[in-house]
């Protein structure tokens, strides 16, 4: 069975109860906020296994300016095919050659579209990786050849990794 997976903000997704007047199983409007659209498309990575879901993770955090935490979402992909939501493997521009083949966007989307995915990601599993945590796993990929240094477009970002070693 295969999974998306989608950065997204953690706050933006919390449920009835942490929120009292959202009713139970409503989903904030703000959680819409980390489904930004370019062209009625959405982009995602497909993870079939943890292995992947690590090596995207690693590689979505070497595109950023700064180490930070890093919040995700890993939904079913089934939720997307019964839906009627059209995807199309494009390859991403992250560091990581391999994981930029596991890069999807989904396609021709409505905005009905867009609340079902959110109601697919809501009731997916959500999950924080520490700053620390990014810190190591960002450094241990360079050093393996798995990251491609030369790629990491931030000189802050590697600046941090390096200074922290």
């Amino acid at each position: 069975m295969a999974y998306f997976l989608r950065v997204v903000r953690q706050a933006r997704w919390y449920k009835y109860p942490e929120l009292d007047w959202l009713p139970d199983g409503g989903l904030q409007a703000d959680a819409l906020g980390d489904l930004q659209t370019t062209g009625n498309e959405l982009s995602v990575y497909r993870v079939e296994n943890e292995m992947d879901r690590d090596r995207v993770i690693v590689a979505l955090a070497a595109n950023r300016d700064n180490l930070a935490n890093l919040d995700y979402a890993v939904f079913d992909d089934a939720g997307l095919v019964s839906i009627g939501v059209a995807i199309s493997q494009q390859d991403g521009q992250t560091p990581d050659l391999a994981v930029n083949r596991l890069h999807y966007n989904l396609v021709n989307l409505t905005a009905e579209n867009l609340v079902q995915i959110a109601q697919a990601i809501s009731s997916g599993e959500h999950v924080r990786i520490s700053r620390k945590d990014i810190e190591l796993k960002l450094r241990r990929s360079i050093e393996s050849g798995e990251l491609d240094r030369g790629r990491i477009k931030s000189p802050r970002l590697l600046g941090q990794i390096e200074q922290v070693g």
